[in-house]
């Protein structure tokens, strides 16, 4: 079949996959693989077509298209980079220690490219490419290239690699010998030395403090790492935030530093964004910023856990910092008023904290 007949599949495919799953927590876990798999569909820029995600992977293709091989290895770079940096953003705002959150960063990818006809089928009117290509392109995801991140391509790309060079990468020939498939030749070249390119992410500066904050405090009679896990779920809030009717924020995604949520009370409703996580062997330090607060510049509020046995001491403390003139008049009736309303919330958190059951957090 001449070149310009043939049709690519290509499949970025994320390394780390099956263990990140057997020894992390579901639910966290497949908020990650979702963002990660988001992520390399959004660093598509040649056009591929999606024809489907499967899990770890998303399989890509061109009816009787064939980028160049520079293209490829191109489109490879943007999506690994991408794909890198959204992890090392993340591993600097995270607020979480469970064993998904703490072992994302280890992930990475790994590429096959393929050529070769492809045909359709038509499921639920949806049509995918079918075919033996389709089978042997995912048979080298299984190969004996003793690396986490490259990209390979097949034999039938051997026309357009020869006499190929591509600055940073060094090509290697290998192949795996298949039960049914007998040997499969392929080119490689690991994509580590595109780790340069890499963003350093800077933690985000933590938010000020008041000299005289107003503190409540209150004990719960379960373990701090409990309570903090139930305290930082966006998804438990409306079973302990006093008041409040709905809550809006992205479903989809692990709370962390610079996630935004909204909350909606029968008078209004408020936008908090996450602004500090800090874990110390004796303590946790969880926060949130009230967006536009009234009479005030700034309204932060931390919640600090610290360990008794068994059991936790949590203090809240309320950081107010009031416009002038208006603010030094109105702030101590908001302060009462928040008190009054943060003093029915800490309940709410004590009896949801000492009767919920949270998902066991798995620690790598």
């Amino acid at each position: 079949m001449s070149q310009d007949q043939a049709s690519l599949i290509f499949i970025p495919d994320i390394t780390g996959f099956t263990q990140f799953v057997n020894q992390t927590e579901i639910k966290h876990g497949q908020h990650i693989i979702s963002e990660l798999l988001e992520i390399i569909i959004n660093s598509n820029k040649l056009g591929l077509l999606v024809a489907e995600i499967e899990g770890d992977a998303v399989l890509f293709y061109l009816e009787k298209q064939l980028p160049t091989v520079d293209q490829l290895i191109d489109q490879a770079k943007e999506m690994f980079v991408n794909f890198h940096n959204h992890l090392l953003d993340y591993e600097t705002r995270r607020i979480c220690r469970c064993g998904a959150c703490t072992s994302a960063s280890q992930l990475s990818l790994k590429f096959i490219a393929h050529t070769g006809e492809i045909g359709f089928i038509t499921v639920h009117g949806k049509s995918k490419p079918y075919g033996a290509e389709i089978v042997t392109s995912h048979r080298l995801l299984k190969n004996d290239i003793d690396a986490t991140e490259y990209i390979l391509f097949s034999e039938s790309f051997r026309p357009l690699l020869q006499d190929f060079k591509k600055e940073m990468l060094t090509f290697q020939e290998g192949g795996k010998e298949y039960p049914d498939m007998g040997l499969v030749r392929y080119t490689y070249s690991v994509l580590t030395p595109y780790r340069e390119f890499f963003s350093k992410s800077k933690a985000p500066a933590p938010p000020p403090k008041v000299r005289n904050p107003l503190i409540k405090r209150i004990h719960i009679e379960r373990p701090m790492s409990e309570v903090y896990s139930t305290l930082m779920d966006l998804d438990l809030r409306l079973l302990w935030n006093e008041g409040l009717d709905k809550l809006e924020f992205e479903q989809d995604r692990v709370n962390r530093v610079g996630t935004r949520h909204t909350c909606l009370f029968p008078v209004g409703e408020a936008d908090f964004t996450t602004v500090i996580a800090e874990f110390e062997a004796d303590s946790r330090v969880y926060g949130e910023e009230l967006e536009d607060p009234p009479f005030g510049r700034q309204l932060i509020i931390y919640y600090i856990l610290s360990p008794e046995g068994e059991q936790t001491e949590l203090r809240t403390e309320l950081h107010f910092f009031p416009k002038p003139i208006i603010g030094w008049v109105m702030g101590p009736l908001l302060k009462f008023k928040f008190a009054k309303q943060l003093a029915k919330t800490l309940e709410a958190l004590k009896k949801l904290s000492e009767n919920h059951v949270s998902e066991p957090a798995i620690v790598i």
